[in-house]
């Protein structure tokens, strides 16, 4: 079986767990808040058909869920773009800042730290 046949039966008993868990949540509590000794137990149909309701609705969220992952991942990537040199034509790069003067700028940012730094004693 495939990794989807797989999730698809994962996700079918997580919601008949949840099925189960809601069903027996909703009617005991009911049964403790509304139901007292000596009246006759109420219908169970309602609780198990709130409870499939909720248990469809995840399954449905879940299965949606899997079926977009699977079609962006079956989705061929577009080809990445080259890298074009932006100032590959000789063209004058506005004042942007280049690898070449990124580098300039770094070199002179460390000597005018160096220079406003007070001299420490192991220096002279």
């Amino acid at each position: 079986m495939e990794e989807r046949d797989w999730r698809i039966v994962e996700y079918v008993v997580e919601a008949l767990l949840i099925l189960w868990l809601v069903y027996m949540f909703l009617y005991q509590n009911y049964l403790l808040y509304k139901w007292h000794r000596g009246l006759p137990l109420p219908s169970r149909w309602p609780f198990f058909m709130i409870a499939l309701g909720i248990a469809l609705l995840f399954l449905a969220y879940e299965l949606g869920k899997l079926e977009k992952q699977l079609s962006q991942e079956a989705e061929p990537s577009p080809e990445p773009v080259k890298d074009v040199p932006e100032n590959a034509a000789g063209e004058d790069t506005g004042g942007m800042v280049t690898e070449e003067t990124a580098g300039k700028t770094e070199e002179t940012e460390e000597e005018e730290i160096r220079a406003s730094a007070p001299e420490s004693p192991q220096e002279s």
